[in-house]
């Protein structure tokens, strides 16, 4: 018997025990801060849409809305939403009372300059908040749950919530963009709307490298209100834009001043 050799056998396959468990280590850990990098990009995502209290908003009427606001609303809406639902088709917005505008001008960072939408359709009184890099389409469940317009998708709450964002968002379609190229949207939904439940169409696509906003849709359940989070990153721009500073001067020196009349200023403490 050679015992050199056997030890030297002995030897390698130590090491390459030792070499596999490290590889399967480096892979374990790696997928960890995979999972960690995903479940971040839903927080950075979440944080593009500082939403207010309801008190802080005014109201507006849709024409006095800043001519680049409205025109880019016009744009990401009917990109993003069935047409017979949104409630700003070109030329043809609903008439007052049928479709509320209102509107939060920033008074520092990190507030946001946002624009509110709210509308009803198929028996649920839904809202749109946009800021200058996102928007959300809020459902609130208690509602969905009631909502007799939906029966025909069952009293699950979830294929209610299912059958309904597909009324609502062109969940396939075609960009304008890039040559009418075909796109389709499988959100992947639970199994129960449960307080902090969060599900995506494509968690794996990061929000900073969006060819169209198609290509990641995220969705959130909290306080008992769905969250359909909607990015508008342009293609062509690096990166998104500075969320404090969408209206003109003159549009939030307005806002401003119809929010000290209607005693709906924020305290300093507000974010």
């Amino acid at each position: 018997m050679n015992v050199p050799r056997v030890l030297s056998a002995l030897v390698a396959t130590i090491i390459a025990i030792i070499m596999v468990g490290t590889t399967r280590a480096e892979e374990s850990e790696e997928q960890v801060q995979g999972k960690v990098a995903q479940d971040r990009q839903l927080d950075i995502g979440k944080s593009m849409v500082r939403d207010r209290p309801a008190s802080d908003f005014v109201d507006v009427t849709f024409e006095l809305l800043p001519k680049d606001v409205k025109s880019q609303m016009y744009t990401w809406l009917e990109f993003t939403m069935q047409r017979e639902v949104d409630p700003q088709r070109r030329a043809s917005a609903l008439e007052a009372g049928d479709f509320r505008v209102r509107v939060f001008a920033a008074y520092e960072k990190p507030q946001h300059d946002l624009v509110e939408y709210r509308w009803k359709r198929f028996g649920q009184d839904l809202r749109l908040v946009a800021s200058r890099n996102a928007m959300y389409l809020d459902i609130d469940l208690d509602e969905l749950e009631r909502d007799s317009e939906l029966h025909e998708h069952g009293d699950e709450l979830v294929d209610r919530a299912r059958a309904l964002v597909s009324k609502i968002i062109q969940l396939s379609g075609e960009d304008p963009a890039y040559d009418r190229r075909p796109f389709e949207i499988d959100l992947r939904w639970p199994d129960e709307l449960t307080e902090g439940t969060e599900f995506s169409s494509n968690d794996e696509q990061s929000i900073m490298h969006l060819q169209g906003w198609y290509q990641r849709v995220d969705a959130y359940v909290k306080d008992g209100v769905l969250h359909i989070l909607l990015y508008k990153k342009a293609p062509t721009a690096g990166g998104y834009f500075n969320a404090t500073k969408w209206f003109p001067d003159d549009f939030r020196e307005l806002v401003h001043r119809k929010a000290a009349e209607q005693g709906r200023v924020p305290s300093p403490a507000a974010p």
